[in-house]
């Protein structure tokens, strides 16, 4: 089986490459080079991504690829709306008449933030563009005649120049910085490898649908960052915590965007590691490495 993997050098995309190239034929794409990218292609340019469906003939689309900083995307709207959106029509127009499966990287973000627990069910109405072009880019993909999309949230791991949130307090922490915090933004943490473990488990069920792919607790930003401090034997006194309002960030954040995974556990018949447990399992593999 062959599956074409976009932002195949990106945290999600270079983790999915290692761990379904043993028994996938993997195609990487992405904008920049490296040893997970085979092709380097810009999902906005819709005859290059013609010519490379055309040439690859993928079984699989596993679409990664996404402008994702959520403040840059407020204020550079014509650039998310052609990665998010144009881009993953590209993708969709140039798989017409092909069987392939199209897996799309959603977010939580296409929910307000309001009541919390989340599931399928639960109306969509975003918030910030991120969120909306997110949404847009989910009803292109349902044009497919076989397609999953995920969503998941604030995913973290050990990426080493990667941006997120677990990355941003381990730098800070190993540079004595304090970190502001916030303590009213709630939301289920994802493991990157529980995230890849979830996409690996659907190839051979054919999961199709959306569906919440989350950590199993939903957690304030800070008690997250306190819990990775506790578990890491970090300096708490450098997590600061203060109200969203006060961070001053450009676009609005769900605050209360807590989500159940449910679903998608019972149709993988999977039990989710907490998130203690996926923490730790973090720490060992840093250590083993060390």
């Amino acid at each position: 089986m062959k599956i074409l993997i976009t932002g195949s050098s990106g945290f999600l995309g270079k983790n999915l490459y290692k761990r379904l190239k043993k028994e996938y034929k993997i195609t990487g794409i992405d904008k920049s080079r490296d040893e997970y990218t085979d092709y380097s292609v810009d999902i906005t340019d819709r005859k290059k991504i013609e010519n490379l469906i055309k040439a690859t003939r993928p079984d699989i689309v596993i679409h990664t690829a996404a402008l994702t900083n959520v403040d840059y995307c407020e204020t550079h709207r014509e650039e998310a709306y052609n990665i998010n959106v144009k881009g993953t029509k590209n993708l969709i127009d140039s798989l017409k008449n092909r069987e392939a499966k199209f897996i799309f990287i959603s977010s939580d973000y296409v929910y307000d933030g309001l009541k919390g627990n989340f599931n399928e069910e639960s109306p969509t109405n975003p918030i910030n563009y991120y969120g909306k072009t997110k949404l847009e880019a989910e009803q292109i993909v349902r044009r497919c005649k076989n397609y999953l999309i995920l969503r998941p949230t604030v995913i973290f791991g050990w990426d080493e120049r990667g941006k997120n949130f677990f990355m941003q307090l381990f730098r800070n922490q190993k540079d004595n910085l304090p970190m502001k915090v916030p303590i009213d933004q709630k939301s289920n943490p994802t493991y990157i490898n529980l995230l890849v473990e979830i996409i690996y488990k659907s190839i051979p069920k054919n999961l199709t649908g959306t569906f919440i792919a989350t950590g199993p607790e939903t957690i304030s930003r800070y008690n997250f960052a306190l819990k990775i401090c506790n578990i890491f034997s970090f300096n708490k006194t450098l997590i600061m915590p203060v109200k969203t309002k006060n961070l001053n960030q450009i676009a609005p954040r769900p605050l209360n965007c807590g989500t159940n995974s449910s679903k998608i556990r019972k149709s993988l018949g999977m039990n989710f590691p907490s998130l203690e447990e996926n923490l730790l399992e973090l720490k060992s593999s840093l250590y083993a490495e060390s």
